[in-house]
């Protein structure tokens, strides 16, 4: 009984944790096959384009589908398509202009400080319209998480790059465009599969809807602007290491994808699923506390998984099982990959200020940390050598980490009081059904 008891309550995270695997595995093979195929120098050049499409993924998409599940947590029933895609016209227009003003100036950014950069322009076009695709993607999303369909939103997300794997498999002679080319077309293909499976859960629903889906208007655009000040950090990291050895960047890109893999395996298979759970927590106590207990299981697994995957990298050094190429960044992972639990406690928390509409706060932590990053970055690269990037990084995301449970350990209390006056002030801001 206890057995059945324990799979009935955990066969959700188990299904959303393989559909994490699948829509992980893409993504993390994706720069260790750029470094064998074109060697640690063009490596750089095709990582660079793809990094630049992955912070304004990192900025637009993930705020528009934070905003969906908590403005689709407000509604009840069925909504017309229409209706959605006025409620999405904002979140496309702000994620547009966005990318089309973010883009270029981190290009200019890193063109100035290093001429090489330029003959990758046409690579960085054709990854930068993935962004924008993933902005209207996201939307869609983000209704899937909120009506429980999270595994689906999960596993597409590997499409994009298993596109771009694909291209490299079969066309060994392809160039960063090409590359760049088939990456946007996976992210084109994933819109499909959602707008498609969300129309069949949305004519599912016994009634229509009889509340309004609030648009993202101040509290969307305060996400974009943290998000974007947030990966400042990997940018000043980024820009740092462009100025040292040939192979840094690429060192660099695969200690944080082994990281993020980890942390998307906590964060895809066990926190996104919540996350439409925590969407209601306005004014319950019990999700209230819920989400309290949550994030600090996660975060316990998280440090647990962290300890398991550094040894298991170190052993894989001390065998000689890594070809050359990949040895300093795996050893870089060592020392990266326990950020993971922090990173898991940071999103719990930003998607929690999301849902009680706190986003503002997003801003002054993310702010703090870019700024103590750069220090960090900077003293530690002259200290240390390129090492020292990866050692200031771990650092710096235990501390933001510390600072947002001391910013949102009371934020879970707003009412629902205070949820009414903030909808009744935003109401201007709705989409009619």
């Amino acid at each position: 009984m206890k057995m059945r008891r324990f799979w009935t309550q955990h066969r959700e995270d188990g299904r959303t944790a393989a559909a994490s695997v699948f829509g992980l595995a893409p993504g993390l093979l994706l720069p260790f096959a750029a470094a064998l195929r074109l060697g640690s120098a063009d490596a750089d050049g095709l990582l660079f384009a793809l990094s630049l499409s992955t912070v304004a993924v990192n900025v637009v998409a993930v705020s528009v589908e934070a905003n969906s599940v908590a403005a689709f947590g407000r509604v009840s029933g069925r909504i017309p398509l229409s209706s959605l895609w006025k409620f999405a016209k904002r979140d496309l227009l702000l994620a547009s202009t966005a990318v089309l003003l973010f883009l270029p100036v981190l290009y200019l950014f890193f063109q100035a400080r290093d001429d090489r950069w330029s003959a990758y322009l046409p690579a960085v076009i054709a990854f930068g319209a993935t962004p924008i695709i993933a902005s209207v993607a996201s939307v869609f999303s983000g209704a899937l998480i909120r009506h429980r369909h999270s595994a689906i939103a999960i596993m597409s997300q590997g499409g994009r790059s298993l596109s771009a794997l694909l291209v490299i498999a079969f066309w060994p002679e392809a160039s960063p465009l090409a590359m760049g080319v088939g990456y946007s077309i996976g992210e084109l293909l994933r819109l499909g599969l959602l707008a498609g499976k969300w129309r069949s859960v949305n004519a599912r629903l016994d009634s229509m809807a009889t509340s309004n889906l609030i648009a993202g208007g101040r509290g969307l655009t305060a996400q974009f602007g943290a998000a974007g000040v947030a990966q400042g950090n990997a940018l000043v990291n980024r820009f740092i290491l462009s100025a040292g050895p040939v192979g840094s960047i690429t060192a660099y890109e695969l200690a944080e994808k082994a990281t993020f893999a980890l942390y998307q395996l906590v964060y895809s298979g066990l926190v996104v699923r919540r996350f439409g759970i925590w969407s209601g927590i306005r004014g319950n106590a019990t999700r209230q506390s819920r989400y309290r207990r949550d994030v600090r299981n996660l975060t316990a697994l998280t440090l647990v998984l962290s300890a398991v995957a550094a040894g298991g990298l170190y052993a894989v050094l001390a065998f000689g099982v890594v070809p050359e190429e990949w040895r300093l960044g795996v050893t870089w992972a060592i020392v990266l990959v326990p950020s993971s639990a922090a990173s898991i406690a940071m999103a719990s928390a930003i998607r929690m200020l999301v849902v009680v509409n706190r986003q503002g706060r997003l801003l002054y932590v993310s702010t703090l940390s870019l700024l103590a990053n750069g220090v960090l970055a900077t003293l530690f690269f002259a200290w240390f050598g390129a090492v020292g990037i990866p050692v200031a990084l771990l650092a710096v995301r235990g501390g933001t980490a510390i600072a947002y449970y001391l910013l949102t350990r009371n934020a879970t209390l707003v009412g629902r009081a205070a949820h009414e006056q903030e909808t009744n002030d935003e109401i201007s801001q709705y989409v009619g059904l």
